[in-house]
C-alpha cells in the first residue's frame, strides 16, 4: 500500500522539534554534519543509509573532504518536503547526536 505523504511548508518546520541542524531550501531539507575526519564522515553516511533504508525513504547523501557530510531530504511525490523527510531528519540529527554509528 502506497504512503500517503503530508506536505510540509516552511513556516510548518518551524513548529516541529528536533529538525533545528535542518534548514527548508527550495524544496527540500538541508543540512550539513561535520565530523573529525573522513572515515568517519563515510561511516556516518553509512549509518543513515540504514536508517533510511528502514523506512523506505531516500535522501541525497554528499561526503566531502575533510570530514562533511550534507543531506538534501524532500518527496518526489509531493514535489517538495513531506513529513516523511521531517521524520528522517530528524532520525538523522539523533543518530549524529548520538554518535552512535
Amino acid at each position: 500500500m502506497a504512503r500517503n505523504y503530508v506536505p510540509i511548508s516552511p513556516a510548518q518546520l518551524h513548529h516541529e522539534t528536533g529538525v533545528d541542524d535542518w534548514e527548508y531550501i527550495d524544496t527540500a531539507l538541508v543540512a550539513n554534519f561535520h565530523l573529525p575526519t573522513f572515515a568517519a564522515a563515510g561511516e556516518f553516511a553509512s549509518a543513515i543509509t540504514v536508517l533510511a533504508d528502514a523506512v523506505d525513504h531516500h535522501p541525497d547523501i554528499d561526503i566531502r573532504y575533510p570530514g562533511l557530510v550534507t543531506i538534501h531530504a524532500s518527496t518526489h511525490v509531493t514535489k517538495g518536503v513531506s513529513d516523511a523527510d521531517v521524520e528522517l531528519a530528524r532520525a538523522i540529527s539523533n543518530l549524529y547526536k548520538s554518535g552512535s554509528y
